[in-house]
């Protein structure tokens, strides 16, 4: 029993003893290891990089897992600059050559803003505060347009930079229309006045006579004709254009004010309607839309009728 006790404990001293260098070995291990992961970030932390001359430490994250290195390369700060010319965006967005100041309100911004406009900055007299949308558009194009990384100021909110926008035209655009609707103005004067001169002169020869309700009247019937030869019997009647066919309405109204005469007339007893002197014989008149009986067809059937032209009085 005492040899057999002694074997035991001699086996039991051997494994503890392995079991202590295999422990120590193993922290062994893993210092070393960690020793060089800390090398690998540190090495990794130290790779600087230059953007526009100047040394940024790229931030390094170590994922041990994967075994991987992800790299966050900051963006270039950008630089406020001054431009030539106004930028034009979407076609639409006219943006200030340079940033204006620092605002602490939408007051002292627009008192600034008034006085770009009072002088016609760049040709220009409606720069404003640019909308928070307007703004947007402005900073996905910052580089295009000079912004710098502050903050700018919108309509949404009371402190920034100062960057105007104008949407209309430029003081040349809006003086050229200016004259374009001058030009047209003088125009269509001109054509009424030539207008009232020709429709003067038809009164004064006879050729028609005012109604009192705003329509001139041809003082006969151009006969009875079918709708197809209106146009010829329109561009025969005078040399004045305004001619026309009246409505159903007009013949309409006509007839309501109108004094009822029965006399003799190429053999036949017919119905005369008078209305300040224009005279109108029983009968189917043509009208622009369709036609109109006055007292009855008297015989004319069909698109067939007697034609009376109006223009309306200027």
């Amino acid at each position: 029993m005492n040899i057999f006790g002694h074997i035991d404990k001699f086996k039991t001293k051997r494994v503890m003893k392995r079991l202590c260098i295999l422990t120590i070995m193993i922290c062994l291990f893993n210092t070393i290891l960690a020793q060089t992961n800390n090398n690998v970030n540190y090495n990794n932390n130290n790779n600087n990089i230059i953007i526009n001359n100047q040394p940024v430490i790229e931030k390094v994250h170590y994922i041990e897992k994967y075994r991987t290195v992800y790299v966050d390369r900051p963006q270039p700060k950008r630089h406020a600059r001054k431009l030539s010319s106004p930028v034009c965006l979407l076609s639409t967005i006219w943006v200030y050559t340079e940033d204006l100041g620092d605002f602490r309100s939408l007051s002292d911004a627009n008192e600034i803003v008034n006085h770009l406009n009072a002088r016609g900055a760049c040709g220009r007299n409606d720069w404003r505060i640019p909308t928070s949308a307007e703004l947007t558009v402005m900073e996905q194009n910052a580089d295009k347009v000079g912004l710098g990384d502050g903050i700018y100021i919108a309509t949404s909110h009371s402190n920034g930079i100062l960057r105007p926008v104008s949407t209309g035209p430029s003081i040349a655009e809006k003086r050229q229309e200016a004259d374009s609707r001058r030009r047209q103005q003088e125009a269509e004067e001109t054509r009424i006045r030539t207008a009232k001169n020709a429709q003067n002169s038809l009164i004064s020869t006879g050729h028609g006579m005012r109604d009192g309700n705003g329509l001139i009247w041809s003082t006969t019937n151009v006969g009875a004709t079918t709708s197809s030869s209106n146009g010829s019997v329109l561009a025969s009647y005078t040399g004045y254009n305004g001619w026309r066919l009246p409505t159903s309405r007009e013949l309409s109204y006509f007839v309501d004010k109108s004094s009822v005469t029965k006399r003799p007339d190429s053999g036949y007893l017919k119905t005369f309607y008078t209305y300040n002197g224009i005279t109108l014989v029983q009968g189917r008149y043509l009208t622009s839309d369709g036609y109109y009986d006055v007292g009855g067809s008297n015989g004319i059937t069909g698109k067939q009728g007697y034609v009376r032209l109006v223009q309306d009085e200027l």
